[in-house]
């Protein structure tokens, strides 16, 4: 039972391990820029605070927005997992996302490549799309939203096995 969207504290995750190609240095300088616009927003890592699974679902269950900042993902099940329990989430415009997520989601990383653009112009574009996610509460738990990313996987998967 996850408290719809709205109604949650201005709360944002970081729902990774804390690799270097996951990059969780963006996520302190991404909720830095972020608080100066929502002074009452908490950032979390999933992974500072040593969480069972179901108290890793709460987490997410009372957060309104997830971000990656990831170099590598082969599947996404952190933010497939945020976006379950109704978190809005922030990804880059690469790696699996971009077969998963609409363009409301996905923060332009590149015209060419992801590791090309300036970490400090990833973190603003991700800020401005998580400051407008907070000031403007939207959930893609609800409806088909959640049932159109899994069904942009399994249609992705078909494309690749059948060539």
């Amino acid at each position: 039972d996850f408290v719809p969207v709205e109604k949650r504290e201005n709360v944002v995750v970081f729902p990774h391990r804390l690799d270097p190609e996951k990059r969780p240095h963006l996520f302190g300088q991404m909720m830095e820029r972020v608080q100066q616009e929502v002074p009452d927003v908490m950032g979390f890592r999933s992974r500072d605070i040593p969480r069972t699974k179901l108290e890793y679902y709460g987490l997410l269950g009372s957060a309104k927005v997830a971000v990656s900042f990831a170099t590598q993902e082969t599947f996404g099940y952190g933010m497939l997992e945020a976006e379950a329990c109704g978190c809005h989430v922030v990804v880059p415009d690469e790696l699996a996302y971009k077969d998963i997520y609409g363009s409301n989601h996905r923060y332009v990383s590149s015209p060419w490549y992801f590791h090309s653009l300036p970490e400090e112009e990833i973190v603003r574009v991700a800020s401005e799309m998580v400051i407008d996610a907070l000031k403007s509460p939207r959930t893609t738990f609800y409806g088909d939203r959640f049932e159109d990313s899994l069904d942009a996987i399994c249609w992705h998967v078909k494309e690749v096995v059948n060539g």
